[in-house]
């Protein structure tokens, strides 16, 4: 009986064919498979960035509101005029006037994120069109408050006065646009979010 040796060619050549066969990917299978990892990388980066500029407007709109809710609420639970300021370019306080004199500071609060009071150019008018046209807008008030007992929200003449406050992100993101209004015989407060071309509520 006849054993092939150990160094047969043709056992050596079956391997060698074997290894052949098993090469790995050529150049341009690995530079499109770069390409798209790169393309999917950058696709998720720009949903992760519209993600975080949505996230920052909700949380500024939803502080604002809740800032001027707060203050109509203490005005008819705490029956006292309760000034609420806005101070360029993020800062909101809410302050008691107190009886017979003095105030109280009660809030002082700034937007987080890059989110400051700014109304973005070219945009379409909101469902609320009072107050003017600056991203604080109350006509021509000087200083705004709500009233004791009723919540209304009056001026530095004690007349009803409507507003709004504009929001967006201080690189001008379009997508970081947002707005609250209030309408001062009743203190109604809404807040609205820019999706396109459409005040959304």
């Amino acid at each position: 009986m006849h054993y092939p040796e150990a160094g047969n060619s043709r056992r050596t050549g079956g391997l060698g064919r074997g290894r052949r066969g098993e090469a790995g990917f050529s150049l341009i299978e690995i530079l499109f498979i770069c390409l798209l990892m790169g393309i999917v990388v950058g696709v998720a980066f720009l949903k992760i960035g519209n993600s975080v500029n949505t996230t920052r407007q909700r949380g500024a709109l939803a502080i604002v509101k809740q800032k001027i809710t707060y203050a109509r609420e203490l005005a008819i639970s705490q029956q006292r005029n309760i000034r609420i300021e806005f101070n360029a370019p993020d800062q909101i306080r809410v302050v008691r006037i107190n009886r017979p004199a003095g105030e109280t500071v009660l809030e002082d609060v700034r937007l987080e994120g890059g989110m400051t009071f700014s109304k973005l150019p070219d945009k379409p008018e909101t469902p609320d069109p009072w107050g003017g046209n600056g991203a604080v807008a109350f006509g021509g008030a000087t200083s705004i408050r709500f009233r004791s007992g009723d919540g209304a929200l009056i001026d530095q003449n004690d007349v009803f006065v409507n507003g709004r406050v504009f929001l967006a992100h201080n690189n001008g993101a379009t997508e970081t646009a947002g707005v609250v209004s209030v309408f001062g015989p009743t203190g109604r407060i809404r807040s609205y979010r820019l999706v396109g071309t459409t005040w959304n509520y």
